[in-house]
């Protein structure tokens, strides 16, 4: 009982020297981290003063740039502007990239989100420009009650107040799979941080989406609208066996686009729904579909990722391979992964090849040496192992 009472008293000491200290705060907030709020308010009144695309009529093409011009108020309970608030503000918009702005609004390093101020409730003439934005997205300004700084000065993080407030909506088109992939291609080719797409969710309706093939855990899909088919290919990782079939139409697939070391998935609670049912079981009826795998040569790998990229998760084939000899790493590799190494000539490594669920019976620990005359299946990549061939079914792995 006395622990218990001791234990009530710290409780209650701790509790008063935090209201004393909120108090003080309260009390000298012109040198606090709170300078600048004056009065709470309501809400963020954000208005247009051009105005942005609001239909799908006037969406722009999902590549442009888009210029959106703004003004924000802060209003308070009573309805009318709040003439003596003062606040940083941060503005989002959940798609895309910011990759411009005017004066009076700076850009976040991320491209993902920018700043203003809110100077007696007003945030006029604001503006900035939205690339790779699609779907609905609105501009949400989020209030900022101080900036944590780290020994450099730098801001280490925002604390967002209670306040927000929202515009109407901005239409911009949706993307098909090769925006997607090209845009993933793009920044991981600049190295840069920030990404279009990469941890967002997406939803693909465009072009005419058919199942190329599928695995225990996800499916791949092919735009067989888009021409050349280059990019026009996506895994989506579902956890669990998906019961689709090859050849099947999608009629829509959605998820967070993530970068699995290296390779481009649409994971993290992903849905799909099919648009018509088929099933194929030889290349030509793949290809009255639009399925038609590509052929990669010596040259491509040599000049890879240039001219095997654009095929990543797409159906493809190679010819004339030979075997790989295992060494200690790629056996563990094999035991582990059911990867082996092929290459266009013995004793080189320009892929790997997945066989235990097409070919469960082929070992090749006992084919070292020995050339397959045709390798065909769906396309990985991964940072450790490189690009990777996995056969759907036993007709796609010819001795």
């Amino acid at each position: 009982m006395n622990y218990l009472k001791n234990t009530i008293g710290v409780r209650w000491a701790v509790l008063a020297v935090m209201a004393l200290f909120a108090v003080a705060c309260t009390q000298d907030d012109a040198a606090g981290p709170t300078a600048g709020l004056t009065s709470a308010i309501s809400h963020f009144k954000v208005t247009f003063t051009t105005p942005p695309p609001t239909s799908v009529d006037n969406r722009p093409e999902y590549d442009g740039e888009v210029p959106l011009s703004f003004n924000i108020e802060a209003i308070g309970f009573d309805g009318k502007v709040a003439e003596d608030y003062n606040s940083r503000v941060k503005i989002k918009i959940a798609t895309g990239l910011i990759t411009d702005s005017n004066a009076v609004v700076s850009v976040d390093e991320s491209k993902l989100f920018a700043y203003t101020n809110i100077i007696e409730g007003h945030g006029d003439d604001l503006g900035f420009t939205v690339k790779w934005g699609y779907g609905k997205a609105r501009i949400i300004v989020e209030e900022i009650l101080s900036d944590v700084r780290d020994e450099y000065n730098k801001v280490d993080r925002d604390l967002p107040g209670v306040t927000v407030g929202a515009s109407d909506e901005v239409y911009f088109c949706r993307p098909t799979i090769a925006n997607m992939q090209k845009i993933m291609r793009y920044t991981y080719d600049q190295e840069q941080n920030e990404r279009a797409l990469s941890e967002r969710s997406v939803v693909i309706t465009e072009g005419k989406l058919v199942i190329s093939g599928y695995g225990r855990e996800g499916f791949y899909v092919t735009d067989v609208e888009e021409p050349g088919q280059e990019y026009a290919h996506v895994y989506v990782y579902t956890w669990s066996p998906p019961y689709v079939e090859v050849c099947s139409e999608m009629r829509y697939f959605s998820g967070m686009v993530s970068d699995f070391y290296g390779f481009t998935e649409i994971s993290s609670f992903p849905d799909w729904q099919v648009k018509r049912d088929l099933k194929c079981d030889t290349p030509e009826e793949m290809a009255s579909v639009g399925i038609v795998s590509k052929e990669l040569t010596a040259a491509m790998f040599d000049n890879a990722p240039v001219e095997v990229e654009p095929w990543e998760a797409g159906l493809v084939e190679v010819r004339n391979i030979c075997v790989g000899t295992l060494n200690e790493s790629q056996r563990e590799s094999y035991m582990k992964y059911g990867q082996w190494p092929g290459g266009f000539t013995c004793g080189s490594k320009d892929f790997m090849v997945v066989t235990q669920d097409a070919l469960p019976d082929f070992n090749p620990l006992e084919h070292g040496g020995e050339t397959i005359s045709l390798v065909r299946g769906n396309l990985k990549q991964h940072f450790s192992a490189g690009y990777i061939i996995v056969p759907r079914f036993a007709e796609d792995f010819v001795q």
